[in-house]
């Protein structure tokens, strides 16, 4: 049969044909098909044996109860991993508790003195141009608050000193001498006139001390200065009220520890020296970058890993800056506080003790040095019979962000490191 009578039987025989090409094509390749098709079932049992394993393998798992001195172990059921996660539920409920909590602590009741103006005013351009003064007026008020509330004075100014213990000499001849004012006075009358108006000077200091509750000054706080021509910016104006937080803080501790006692009586006598460091900055400064017992101190940095915008992450420490080895990072805010005080040297223990408190603030660097009391009682400061010293202390104050960062401008949060405020949040803190 040649090739055309072959053609010829196949298009006759289409389906014949078509038919025995399928046939040989199962035989060849059915085999290779079904080895694949092998493999794939093979690798899905070896899969389902594992999960049956592992699922057997946790049925017969064993554990023990923290409680049982015996150790005793029983299996792990539903009703086990139910009792787990209904703990565990409630560990997470305490601690959200106890945040909130350290939260409270630390803001207590500070707050912004114009919620119209932090975060974000309504209308900027129109609240930078009319609100300055009144918020000046107001963080001015806060500073005399401060004072009111430590009964805060200064000592007789020496003038007025002056002045009184002239008419007291006048009257002191005249009455007990018989002498005019310009008459010659031989020895013995002069150490009179002496003594009587030592004696005088001495108990003007008393009665004066006996109506104040501490020795402080309006400067010594250094509150901001402000002219109508001013424009200050909303990053410093905010400076102004968390420097104003932190004297707050600060003077709620004086008082605390002097309660009402008078300037003669008080564990603290007097508030020589107030600076504040590192406020609204990424860099810590060192807790004992400064001579201790020098008049004025210098501010110093510490250093931190960055967290991502100049801000060390949270939870990062450097002992370098301090004892506590505490920075400013992501979650909180560190800013030190030097004091100069004069104290009564059997209640430094007590000072101490109230600037200690935990999530809010501590002392990390302090001296103690003896106080030329006669020198100041020249200058008109009395402080009692007992003894005193001066004592320099280093407060290291902690403001978390969790409640700060609420009332930041935006200036504030870029600088700190924090995200700005979109433009709706700024419209609905403008809102409020």
């Amino acid at each position: 049969m040649n090739g055309q009578a072959v053609m010829a039987w196949c298009k006759a025989n289409i389906i014949i044909v078509i038919c025995c090409v399928v046939i040989l094509g199962a035989l060849i390749a059915g085999p290779i098909v079904s080895n694949g098709f092998n493999e794939e079932i093979r690798d899905d049992v070896k899969k389902q044996l594992k999960k049956v394993k592992d699922i057997d393998r946790a049925g017969r798992a064993k554990f023990s109860w923290p409680d049982d001195p015996a150790g005793n172990q029983a299996l792990i059921t539903k009703d086990h991993v139910k009792a787990y996660q209904e703990v565990a539920d409630q560990i997470a409920a305490q601690s959200d508790a106890l945040t909130e909590v350290a939260i409270k602590a630390n803001q207590g009741d500070q707050a912004v003195v114009m919620p119209e103006l932090f975060p974000m005013p309504a209308d900027r351009q129109r609240d930078l141009e009319v609100l300055p003064p009144e918020l000046y007026s107001r963080i001015s008020a806060g500073y005399d608050q401060i004072l009111a509330t430590l009964s805060a004075g200064t000592p007789i100014p020496q003038d007025e000193v002056l002045k009184k213990l002239i008419a007291k000499r006048v009257d002191f001849l005249d009455r007990n001498l018989r002498l005019k004012e310009n008459e010659q006075l031989d020895d013995s009358q002069q150490e009179a006139v002496r003594e009587y108006l030592s004696a005088e000077r001495l108990s003007m200091y008393v009665d004066h001390a006996s109506g104040i509750g501490v020795y402080l000054s309006r400067d010594t706080l250094q509150p901001p200065t402000y002219l109508s021509t001013d424009r200050p910016s909303l990053d410093e104006m905010f400076q102004w009220q968390w420097r104003l937080w932190v004297l707050e803080r600060i003077a709620g501790v004086v008082k605390e520890v002097n309660g009402s006692d008078n300037a003669i009586l008080a564990p603290i006598h007097a508030i020589n020296q107030l600076d504040i460091r590192g406020l609204m900055e990424t860099v810590t400064p060192a807790a004992s970058e400064r001579d201790m017992l020098a008049v004025k101190g210098a501010g110093g940095a510490g250093k931190g890993q960055d967290g991502g915008q100049g801000v060390p992450r949270a939870g990062t420490t450097d002992a370098t800056v301090s004892i506590t080895g505490r920075i400013t990072n992501e979650m909180h805010d560190v800013v030190m506080v030097d004091l100069d005080l004069v104290v009564s040297l059997d209640r430094v223990d007590a000072v101490l003790d109230a600037f200690d408190r935990p999530g809010v603030m501590t002392v990390v660097d302090l001296a103690m040095q003896q106080l030329d009391v006669l020198s100041r009682l020249k200058e008109g400061y009395y402080f009692g019979d007992a003894a005193v010293v001066r004592l320099v202390l280093t407060v290291e104050t902690l403001w978390l962000r969790d409640w700060t960062a609420a009332f930041m401008p935006n200036e504030v949060r870029v600088k700190l490191g924090l995200p700005e405020l979109d433009e709706s949040q700024e419209q609905e803190a403008g809102q409020r």
